[in-house]
């Protein structure tokens, strides 16, 4: 088998474990490959800027290796897109307070940043009450990307229960957040 095919052929979690434990940078490429696109898109889709969303995806592939020890087992996609989503907030909440800073209307600014983050809070909250087999499947979908098919390759469940689960997942969601979207409105 040639080199190229074996580390084609792992798993992430496989991979991971060769990073982790032999620092095998092959096996980091191959991670870096596999999820460098799918990364970029999810941070940008948060941050809107190119520059910033660069950044903060540069960021997250540091912190994965420099974290590596953190990692106990399971899906390495939820565990690294989890990893995005924190620094991709964060990187949210700072600029929302630097663009409020430079605005000509600063009170109306700040209303609008506010809501944004105040929703961004409420999501969080509203992620973390959910039960880890209903939140799992909702990560890889919305912020890896995944498709039901490679939720449920990924999780061991049919595709049915995938998309199951996702949908109640977001039913969930919208029931904790209605709240909150109706005072925005």
């Amino acid at each position: 088998m040639s080199e190229a095919r074996f580390y084609i052929e792992r798993s992430d979690e496989e991979l991971f474990a060769l990073v982790k434990e032999d620092r095998d940078e092959k096996a980091f490429d191959a991670l870096y490959q596999r999820y460098d696109k799918r990364l970029y898109a999810y941070c940008l889709s948060v941050l809107k800027d190119k520059e910033q969303a660069e950044d903060v995806f540069q960021t997250v592939i540091m912190t994965m290796y420099d974290k590596r020890h953190l990692f106990k087992g399971g899906n390495f996609a939820a565990w690294l897109f989890t990893i995005a989503r924190h620094f991709s907030i964060k990187a949210a909440r700072k600029q929302a307070r630097m663009t409020a800073l430079d605005e000509v209307n600063l009170e109306e600014t700040l209303e609008h940043k506010e809501e944004d983050v105040l929703l961004v809070e409420a999501l969080n909250k509203a992620l973390k009450e959910l039960p880890d087999n209903y939140r799992k499947p909702l990560e890889l979908r919305y912020y890896g990307g995944f498709s039901y098919e490679q939720i449920a390759s990924t999780l061991g469940i049919g595709l049915s229960s995938a998309k199951m689960r996702v949908s109640r997942a977001r039913r969930m969601l919208q029931k904790f957040l209605s709240p909150y979207l109706n005072e925005a409105r």
